[in-house]
């Protein structure tokens, strides 16, 4: 007894294989996305680590070259203060030395607030 089958009437606009080959195709696509941006936040924590390590081990030499306790200590520091900046936490070392701090929060580069940028 042989048996014939024969598709229902849905798909005729789109056959079973034809289904199957743009599901495959999708996920695909969506596999080497998530792959991508996998690698750029790797890459993005990797360049920040980076950078911590040369910052500390730059503040370290400046201490170890000095002989100092702690970095508040660092005569470069202390005369930043004198002559510029006159006690940490001034407007003027505030605009200089301290970063501002953005949350990044469901902020993609289209959405970030113009004030945020502005300041």
């Amino acid at each position: 007894m042989t048996r014939i089958y024969v598709e229902k009437p849905a798909s005729a606009i789109i056959s079973r294989r034809t289904f199957l080959k743009i599901l495959g195709i999708i996920i695909a696509v969506t596999a080497l996305g998530a792959y991508k941006l996998t690698n750029i936040v790797l890459q993005r924590n990797k360049y920040i680590k980076m950078r911590q390590k040369a910052q500390y081990r730059d503040d370290m030499r400046v201490r170890q070259e000095f002989h100092l306790a702690a970095c508040f200590q660092n005569p470069m520091i202390k005369k930043f203060y004198d002559e510029f900046a006159e006690h940490p936490l001034s407007e003027v070392s505030e605009a200089l030395l301290h970063t501002k701090y953005v949350p990044r929060v469901k902020v993609f580069p289209g959405e970030i607030p113009k004030e945020v940028l502005l300041k």
